[in-house]
């Protein structure tokens, strides 16, 4: 069930109403059960998966507890990216392999006929959410490997934190500190009732009225950029950022949303990304869970900065480069991740963003220094859209055809909606900037039916009017 569906408003309100009726434990309970049901609507084969994965977890967690050697961490953590490898990159192993050898023996066409002969199944199936899942799972075993987590959690808790569906598909991406000191005080609370309302709505906004009305506008440059115009590629590019931006924070906000009226907060993934002033300061504001995960459990064990400025370089540019591979078995992901890497690594040494151009330490008169943070920001932002193009496009051949394109302004077909996507554009930016605002007025809820109808009436609004039949969000696919 997507979140923007009638299906899931039915499911949602049912859980909303029952959750808030039961206590305690028969509440985890329910809620568990609850986040079984949703993942198994998309398959039931793959919920039994899921739910398995959790329980082999949670008795290595009893294992680890019990022992004081790391054989059980070890063999945890290699149960669980090797149950993430299986299914996401076996394929990507057999390209690697095929093209290193040249031989059709590792065409995936032949491991798939061998595959079905064998099983009746024609190809190994990506699971919903694995990879967001296992991070979880892999978090929360190198916490108790590092004794971070004193606790002995019931399977019930460690249950619930694992597949709590709110965030289970997509992010934000949780770990024990984030969400285990808060089962044990679920609280129906005003200011978490109405910060959730707001969220669920500016995410209906940014995926039902934006995200899935913009991509139709701008998807054919990406398949064939060479038969459109520079001007027409650029626009494209911009347009994905956006596009991007509106559909995975709005699904952010929608999980944070239906959390709070749950009763349970979860960690922000973006904070207006689009006005970083460097490329460090927007890996902190672009899906952060993920970088801090990143950080924790790859550059950290890596070494991180303790051994050398080169060695502290190499780490980030490995872990970034890793950090497009969580992203898909594809060739794009993997220059994604290390152009972005790259571009820290440069920004360390040459001072990319402007800050030797124009350092932030000299004082400028207010006019120059509105000047200068424009120019940090947009460059920032075209940074950005040069490794969207990386992300979205099919081959790398056609990634880099778009921005030889762009960049060389060269002419060809134009994009006919060009006024439209740049509405859609402003919009964006304009969403994104929303988050920059620490605190809105508070809402006494002294007309709660009123508030209440009228809430219920924008969203009906949204979904009837713009809702364009309904698209599955971009990291369902991760």
């Amino acid at each position: 069930m997507r979140f923007t569906t009638l299906a899931f408003l039915v499911f949602f309100i049912a859980v909303y109403v029952v959750y808030w009726t039961v206590t305690g434990r028969t509440r985890l309970i329910f809620i568990f059960l609850a986040s079984i049901l949703f993942y198994a609507t998309w398959s039931v084969g793959f919920a039994i998966h899921f739910v398995s994965m959790v329980g082999c977890t949670y008795l290595i967690v009893k294992w680890m507890q019990k022992s004081s050697s790391s054989v059980a961490f070890y063999v945890g953590v290699i149960a669980n990216l090797g149950n993430l490898f299986l299914f996401k990159y076996f394929y990507l192993l057999l390209e690697i392999l095929k093209d290193a050898t040249g031989s059709n023996i590792f065409k995936a066409t032949e491991f798939n006929s061998w595959l079905f002969s064998r099983t009746g199944y024609d190809s190994i199936v990506l699971p919903l959410a694995i990879s967001f899942y296992t991070f979880v799972l892999v978090a929360y075993l190198f916490d108790v490997h590092r004794g971070i987590i004193k606790e002995k959690h019931s399977f019930l808790e460690f249950g619930v934190f694992a597949m709590y569906f709110p965030h289970l598909v997509a992010g934000p991406i949780i770990r024990h500190s984030d969400f285990f000191y808060q089962l044990g005080d679920i609280k129906a609370d005003q200011d978490k009732i109405v910060r959730g309302m707001f969220l669920i709505l500016t995410g209906l906004v940014k995926k039902v009225a934006i995200a899935d009305n913009i991509l139709p506008l701008f998807s054919r440059v990406f398949l064939k950029p060479d038969e459109y115009s520079g001007a027409a590629n650029a626009m494209a590019a911009v347009s994905f950022s956006i596009w991007v931006f509106c559909d995975f924070s709005g699904y952010t906000d929608l999980a944070r949303g239906m959390s709070l009226l749950l009763g349970i907060e979860l960690p922000e993934n973006f904070r207006a990304p689009f006005l970083s002033r460097s490329v460090r300061e927007l890996w902190r504001n672009w899906h952060s869970t993920l970088g801090t995960w990143m950080r924790d459990y790859v550059y950290i064990p890596l070494g991180g900065s303790r051994r050398g400025e080169v060695r502290s370089q190499l780490n980030l540019l490995t872990t970034f480069t890793l950090g497009g591979l969580w992203h898909g078995a594809h060739y794009p992901y993997i220059i994604w991740g290390f152009f972005h890497g790259l571009m820290l690594v440069l920004e360390r040494f040459l001072g990319l963003g402007l800050d030797k151009v124009l350092p932030t330490k000299i004082q400028l008169p207010r006019a120059l220094d509105i000047v200068r943070t424009g120019l940090q920001v947009v460059f920032v932002f075209i940074l950005f859209c040069i490794g969207a193009v990386f992300f979205n496009s099919p081959t790398v051949t056609s990634a880099f055809t778009m921005l030889g394109r762009a960049f060389m302004w060269v002419p060809g077909s134009p994009l006919q909606a060009t006024e439209t996507l740049s509405y859609f554009v402003i919009a964006g930016f304009l969403l994104n900037g929303i988050q920059l605002i620490e605190k809105w007025p508070s809402l006494k809820l002294s007309h709660a039916a009123t508030i209440a109808g009228v809430y219920g009436f924008i969203v009906m609004f949204l979904l009837a009017k713009y809702a364009p039949g309904g698209r599955d969000f971009l990291y369902f696919q991760f």
